[in-house]
């Protein structure tokens, strides 16, 4: 299973309380993302450390929708409880640290949080008994402590690289950093304005975040991440580390629109009907074939990618073959009435091992790509 964990589906918490404003926003990218993560990836897990990045789908894409996603496990949340920020004591010394509130949904417990979370669009779902059940059983949860203490030496690594970083900055120590810029006994978080370019409290928490979501990455199993860190598309330093995921997503849309299927997420966030079929597509076994061939060959440059393609189209699977016609024809006779039941017994056993490696992993690559043609083919384009 091709699992991602996927940083920028989620509505990253500001304590400001406008992080489901800013996720509505920023629809038109989430839907994008959301359509790339499903034709590449199995299973999509969103970290979120309240449910607003939840109630932001629902407003997005519709309740029926995300039901779907969740019944099929498509998308799980990695819940974090809690928040993380720098935070500077009473003198010049500041650390990344976690903090917690008890009325706000981000350090709720889960059950509370969804019911706070969902709360914010009482009027847009229907199903008040199982979409709250969905969200807490496809959850994983864990507490922003762990992860913080997990990853921040790592930060401070990452940051003595950039150009933001002094020597004066480092203290004895190294568990903690003399930054500029915050408060005695203040605390600044990721949020509006965050400039990661200037200021290097900024680019700390930004890397941070990153590095968090590595290590949640790691933690379960997903084979690629991309990032909602403010500093993933301005820092290459991590870019082996998240898998080069920008590159193949970019390799995607190059190979799709060269055998003529156009980018889709316009009409999908216009139609939420679209979306449901759009989904429904992305699942079976033709779409599991499909991501795992391009999963196969994304390491390859686009031109090798269609020339895969290319060979894929002439591919001739052994089962057409003159061996695989002749056990399919020696099946079909029903040759267990002639005493040769174990010959047939194998030939199937042959077959349906071919069957599942070969047909869905090659024939169901191209079957896939025909079928997302004629789907993107027969959706208007909506502005």
């Amino acid at each position: 299973m091709l699992k991602v964990l996927a940083g920028e589906l989620s509505a990253t918490f500001n304590i400001d309380g406008q992080h489901f404003d800013r996720y509505i926003g920023r629809k038109i990218s989430v839907v994008g993302s959301l359509c790339d993560q499903l034709l590449l990836h199995d299973q999509i897990l969103i970290p979120t450390q309240d449910y607003l990045t939840a109630a932001g789908l629902i407003r997005i894409i519709g309740e029926h929708n995300v039901l779907t996603l969740l019944g099929e496990e498509r998308i799980s949340f990695i819940r974090l409880r809690g928040a993380f920020g720098y935070v500077r004591g009473t003198g010049e010394d500041g650390r990344l640290l976690t903090f917690n509130a008890p009325n706000v949904p981000s350090s709720m417990p889960i059950d509370q949080s969804v019911a706070a979370s969902l709360s914010v669009i009482d009027n847009e779902y229907k199903e008040r008994k199982r979409l709250p059940e969905l969200l807490i059983s496809r959850s994983y949860e864990i507490e922003m402590q762990t992860a913080v203490d997990a990853t921040h030496v790592d930060t401070y690594t990452d940051l003595f690289q950039t150009a933001l970083w002094k020597e004066e900055y480092r203290l004895p120590n190294p568990e903690l950093l003399a930054l500029p810029g915050a408060e005695k006994m203040g605390v600044r978080v990721i949020g509006p304005g965050t400039d990661v370019s200037k200021n290097v409290i900024d680019a700390c928490l930004a890397l941070g975040l990153m590095n968090i979501e590595l290590y949640l990455a790691k933690k379960y199993g997903c084979e690629n991440v991309s990032t909602a860190s403010p500093i993933g598309d301005c820092v290459s330093l991590k870019l082996s580390r998240l898998t080069g995921e920008k590159a193949a997503y970019e390799k995607l849309w190059n190979f799709l629109e060269v055998v003529g299927i156009p980018e889709i997420s316009g009409p999908l966030l216009a139609d939420q009907k679209e979306m449901a079929k759009f989904i429904k597509l992305t699942r079976g076994r033709d779409a599991e074939g499909f991501r795992q061939w391009f999963s196969e060959k994304s390491d390859l440059t686009d031109k090798d990618i269609l020339k895969a393609y290319i060979d894929l189209l002439h591919e001739t699977p052994w089962i057409q073959g003159k061996v695989g016609r002749t056990l399919r024809i020696a099946a079909s006779l029903g040759l267990g009435a002639l005493g040769l039941g174990l010959l047939v017994d194998a030939a199937a056993s042959v077959v349906d091992s071919f069957v599942v490696d070969k047909v869905v992993h090659v024939k169901g690559a191209k079957f896939f790509l025909e079928n997302l043609r004629s789907f993107s083919g027969r959706i208007e384009p909506r502005t």
